[in-house]
């Protein structure tokens, strides 16, 4: 690989201190003449790399959508995972080192490019030849990478990904659920025509105008699960999580709260004596092209 190549695995190796992802950004920028391509790529004529930020210890973000490595799978490709608190991680990314994409892509063929690789898609073990994805092995292993054309490795992606199941099984209600179910509509209009409803929009409509210079600071984020998730916290949290919130929003990836991902029913609940309540909030840009046209509960 050019030398440049090595330069840039090092900068990244040995700045464990950075822990932002524009931190990053900035320092390989300030080394090396990269060219941004899109929202999160950027490439000199020798390698090209995506940077991505992770509070945890796993890996799984949207890394880079398959058609968009397609064009830079002749030249070393790469991934900087900056994360919090931990040492960032850097993989190769070329196909010969993409497992599958995203499991929403099954109308992936070779005539129909679509899909995005997650940091779980990558291949950390390459046990043909008996090393694994990691800067030591990076000159090895884009040898290797040069040894398959793109439709090879597509071919052995597309079976990959087609060959998908889904790991979860169909839920079964039982006749109480089955009936508690049915009768939702009439709670859902029972509630929207009380007094409790009142109250919980009243609160809904106080929390939003509070915040309302911090969330329009915030539709500046580029990345559209941060912001969406910052939104929520400011008008969700309490008043002393908040005031963290509004200290500083130049850094919202950093500072943002840790929350599971797992989808709950709702992002603000509260309880009133007739029922528990949880609302669901949604953003929209307006001037971003979205199917959400809304926010409220």
């Amino acid at each position: 690989m050019n030398s440049s190549v090595n330069d840039f695995v090092s900068l990244v190796v040995n700045n464990h201190a950075i822990d932002t992802k524009d931190e990053m950004i900035a320092a390989v920028c300030r080394n090396f003449p990269m060219v941004k391509d899109g929202r999160a790529l950027y490439h000199t004529d020798y390698f090209a790399v995506v940077f991505c930020y992770t509070k945890n210890a796993s890996f799984s973000n949207v890394v880079i959508s398959l058609s968009k490595l397609e064009k830079y799978d002749g030249i070393p490709c790469f991934v900087v995972v900056v994360r919090r608190g931990l040492d960032n991680l850097v993989y190769m990314i070329n196909t010969t080192f993409i497992d599958k994409v995203s499991h929403s892509s099954q109308s992936l063929r070779i005539d129909n490019i679509r899909g995005s690789v997650l940091g779980s898609n990558i291949r950390k073990q390459l046990p043909e030849i008996d090393r694994v994805n990691s800067p030591e092995f990076f000159d090895e292993l884009f040898s290797y990478h040069q040894g398959f054309t793109w439709i090879e490795n597509l071919e052995r992606i597309v079976e990959r990904t087609n060959n998908i199941r889904p790991v979860k099984v169909k839920t079964e209600l039982n006749h109480s659920e089955y009936l508690n179910l049915l009768d939702a509509p009439r709670r859902a209009s029972s509630f929207v025509g009380s007094d409790d409803y009142a109250v919980l929009l009243d609160d809904l409509r106080r929390r939003c105008e509070d915040v309302k210079d911090a969330m329009l600071v915030a539709s500046r984020v580029d990345n559209v699960n941060v912001r969406g998730r910052l939104i929520e916290a400011l008008i969700t949290s309490d008043p002393e999580e908040r005031t963290g919130l509004l200290k500083d929003l130049s850094d919202v990836e950093r500072m943002l709260p840790v929350y599971d991902t797992e989808n709950g029913l709702g992002d603000y609940v509260r309880r009133f004596e007739s029922a528990d309540t949880y609302t669901d909030i949604k953003t929209k840009i307006l001037y971003l092209n979205s199917s959400v046209i809304f926010e409220q509960a």
